[in-house]
């Protein structure tokens, strides 16, 4: 219940970050002007590494802990907990 709630809230954030090649990306992507489109595809071959690093820095931690926790309240508002 809980757990699996949790494990679908951090994925569900983390996927939509603008880091290519994560679905976030793609909105962005979408909504750039097609000359800097070019330039922001260009950094997909580094995006795992660019999210690494974030991870290694904690970084990630810190952009995602705020989403996580409203999604998490939204989710468990709805569900009753």
């Amino acid at each position: 219940g809980i757990a699996g709630i949790m494990i679908n809230t951090v994925l569900a954030v983390l996927n939509l970050l603008p880091i290519p090649p994560l679905d976030g990306s793609r909105i962005v992507a979408w909504l750039l002007p097609a000359q800097w489109n070019y330039y922001y595809g260009y950094i997909e071959r580094y995006g795992f590494f660019i999210l690494i690093g974030l991870m290694m820095t904690d970084i990630l931690g810190a952009i995602l802990s705020a989403p996580i926790g409203w999604v998490k309240s939204v989710f468990f508002a709805l569900a009753g907990l």
